[in-house]
C-alpha cells in the first residue's frame, strides 16, 4: 500500500498498518492517513471469490484432511481478498475535530 500524500510504501505488517487507531501517521512524511475499502472492486470481485472458495478452494482443502474445509476456506479468501482491496486515504484537518 501507498501513503497518498507522499505515495512511500507502507508494508502491510507495519505498526501503521496493525494498529487499531482510526486515523494514522505515515512513516515517511508524517501525514495523517486512514484505511479505507474500495468498494468498487469489492462489488466486482465479491462473486469470482464466492465461486474460489466453494468450488476450488474448498475441496482442495478437504482432500488435504482439512476437518471443515468450507469455513478455512471462507476464511482464508475473505481475508485475502480484503487485504487486497483496502487503501489508505488522507484526512484533512476538519475530520479530526471530535463531534
Amino acid at each position: 500500500m501507498h501513503c497518498p500524500a507522499c505515495k512511500g510504501i507502507i508494508n502491510y505488517f507495519s505498526k501503521v498498518n496493525l494498529s487499531i487507531k482510526m486515523v494514522k501517521e505515515c512513516p515517511h512524511c508524517g501525514a495523517k492517513i486512514r484505511h479505507s475499502l474500495n468498494w468498487k472492486y469489492f462489488l466486482t470481485g465479491l462473486v469470482p471469490v464466492t465461486f474460489f472458495q466453494i468450488k476450488l478452494f474448498a475441496p482442495f482443502l478437504a482432500k488435504m484432511g482439512v476437518v471443515d474445509s468450507s469455513a478455512a476456506a471462507q476464511l482464508i479468501t475473505t481475508f485475502v481478498f480484503l487485504s487486497a482491496i483496502t487503501n489508505f486515504k488522507r484526512v484533512d484537518e476538519s475530520d479530526n475535530s471530535p463531534s
